[in-house]
């Protein structure tokens, strides 16, 4: 048994055995004549029982498509947190109510419902029952991965849910679980690795430039006293940027609690950043708002920048245009979009970087080709796309769009040079078939045979392949 179903059961014999609410007997029950009839009746649709689980959120999990439509279609909000359980139970019952209802979907098709009615793919909560290696913030993707559903991953992952998910560590959240369960499910690890193949789930550290600010806040529930980080109280005295970090859609009121979450779960801040899915996200003036939502993949709030009249190639203060924040953060709904509205493809950031140097996503990398974007194009020290690609796919992309597999930076390395500083035999293998000089040296006369051997750790495969190509020291 999952562990979702576990949780489920232990849920439902809770719900079960105390008076919780007419409707989530009801849904439990799966009686949808029941359910049918309450509504019409006028039972609230996002009523909760003593647990603070919602009926829509009980449907989800049962993964009964009928009674989640009809519950949609009466008014439930497809993103419900129970402000009031917060109140009454305290912490636990928050975290648990954390969870909206896409983060229980049982299955794809049940996900495929909720996120067709507007559910958040990125907003999710945490898990009270302490399953998972780090304990920290699960949006619907990490739960479908600790589940083992695979298709439900794919399906997320193919509407656009971000990969850049963070412990408190600055590791990818991804990559932790990948790793804690690789011994244990090396065949299911396996398939995944496959599916994340073009991701970049390397740890990082990211930084949020915001307003320095230092304060108390008392824990409503429990009387305690938290200094908050002053990026975290920022958040909560600015909840319009932060949206869904901070918003309850149910009371349409910003949550005081959150903060004392994040803190007491030692949680990185940009995860939450991150999950900002909110329709409140005008915050300042319209290139600005281009900017985040770029970068947070908001499609509505792109729309309304633009509309209102961003600069589409902005790139106020940050030196970079919407279409790269979209690139690198791996957004390719907003990469279309974007391009679609007119943006330059091979506009260059400060470092004279354009879109295409910043992603390690094929489908996007295919976009920006198919949007204009010049696969030759070079930096300030001459460098190429392909000589920054470390991933087989998109180097075959670019390739097979005339990328010059010869070209070579200011200081005289070549693709093949940068390729085997990398030490990936298959990109290697592959330039020399597509006809990269093995000979070629740089400006210091170092060749790609020299290279390959002084590197540190120095792959003889790599090495034995160029010398069968003729490679020379």
């Amino acid at each position: 048994m999952n562990l979702k179903n576990l949780l489920f059961l232990l849920i439902t014999f809770l719900l079960l055995s105390c008076s919780t609410a007419p409707l989530i007997d009801a849904v439990l029950k799966e009686d949808k004549e029941k359910v049918s009839s309450l509504l019409n009746a006028g039972e609230n649709p996002n009523q909760t029982g003593k647990y603070c689980y919602s009926a829509l959120f009980a449907a989800a999990q049962k993964g009964n498509i009928e009674l989640v439509k009809l519950l949609l279609g009466k008014g439930a909000d497809v993103n419900n947190k129970s402000l009031p359980c917060i109140f009454r139970e305290g912490i636990i019952a928050f975290r648990t109510q954390a969870y909206v209802p896409l983060n229980m979907a049982k299955n794809a098709a049940t996900a495929k419902v909720l996120i067709e009615n507007g559910a958040f793919i990125n907003v999710g909560g945490y898990d009270e029952f302490r399953f998972d290696p780090d304990h920290l913030y699960n949006p619907p993707l990490v739960t479908a991965i600790r589940n083992k559903d695979i298709e439900l991953v794919e399906f997320l992952l193919s509407k656009g849910a971000s990969t850049n998910i963070y412990t408190k560590d600055g590791k990818n959240r991804i990559r932790v679980l990948l790793d804690f369960n690789k011994a244990k499910e090396p065949e299911f690890v396996a398939k995944l690795e496959k599916i994340f193949s073009k991701y970049d789930l390397s740890n990082q550290t990211p930084q949020i430039p915001v307003r320095r600010i230092n304060g108390v806040y008392k824990h409503i529930t429990t009387g305690n006293k938290t200094t908050m980080p002053s990026d975290i109280l920022y958040a909560i005295q600015n909840g319009k940027e932060f949206g869904a970090a901070t918003y309850d859609y149910t009371s349409k009121r910003y949550l005081h609690d959150s903060e004392f979450v994040w803190e007491d779960t030692g949680e990185n801040l940009y995860l939450w950043h991150l999950s900002l899915q909110a329709n409140n996200f005008k915050v300042g003036d319209p290139d600005s708002n281009l900017l985040n939502a770029s970068k947070y993949a908001n499609i509505k709030a792109n729309e309304e920048a633009l509309e209102a009249g961003a600069d589409i190639n902005t790139g106020k203060n940050i030196k970079r245009t919407p279409l790269m924040l979209a690139a690198k953060e791996g957004h390719l709904q907003v990469v279309n979009l974007l391009i679609a509205k007119g943006a330059d493809v091979n506009a260059k950031a400060d470092t004279s970087t354009s879109a295409i140097f910043l992603t390690t996503n094929p489908d996007i990398v295919q976009a920006l080709i198919k949007g204009g974007a010049d696969v030759n194009i070079k930096t300030k020290y001459g460098t190429t796309p392909l000589m920054m690609a470390t991933n087989l796919e998109i180097v075959k992309l670019l390739v097979e769009n005339k990328a010059d597999v010869n070209a070579k930076d200011s200081s005289g390395s070549s693709v093949l040079h940068s390729a085997v500083r990398n030490n990936n035999y298959e990109i290697v293998k592959y330039l020399i078939e597509k006809g990269a000089n093995v000979n070629a040296k740089d400006n210091s006369g170092v060749s790609v045979l020299s290279r390959a051997k002084s590197i540190k750790n120095k792959n003889d495969k790599v090495i034995e392949l160029l010398e069968k190509y003729g490679a020379t020291p």
